[in-house]
């Protein structure tokens, strides 16, 4: 009972990864350069399927039996995802520069990054 609970609990938090990586980013590739270029990001098409294969990859080996690999790969994966989700928080969601209703959007958006990057650091913790 504990695992089924444990593994839904990963597929809830590595679904919004599953979903950019698998059909938004690939799907949108274009605009999603776009995106990182008006961010200001050098090679916008390299760093967007950098973040595609993160998403699934480090995705696949969250929702796997953490002893199905060497603990180092797997907290190597918790590591990057909560870095990756916190540094989008911060770049992506910067509601400070905004007002209004479009704030409020990105107020949410950043501190729900902040959850999940929360819920990354406590799998870690357990590794």
């Amino acid at each position: 009972m504990n695992e089924s609970i444990e593994f839904t609990g990963k597929l809830l938090l590595v679904g919004l990864f599953l979903w950019s990586g698998l059909l938004h980013k690939p799907t949108n590739f274009h605009v999603v350069g776009q995106e990182l270029r008006r961010k200001g990001f050098p090679l916008a098409s390299f760093c967007a399927a950098s973040a595609i294969a993160l998403e699934i990859g480090g995705s696949a080996i969250v929702l796997l039996p953490s002893h199905t690999f060497a603990p180092w790969i797997y907290a190597t994966a918790l590591i990057a995802l909560a870095g990756y989700t916190m540094l989008t928080a911060v770049l992506f969601h910067d509601f400070w520069i905004l007002a209004g209703i479009d704030r409020v959007h990105q107020l949410a958006s950043f501190l729900k990054n902040v959850g999940l990057t929360g819920a990354f650091l406590l799998l870690l913790a357990r590794t």
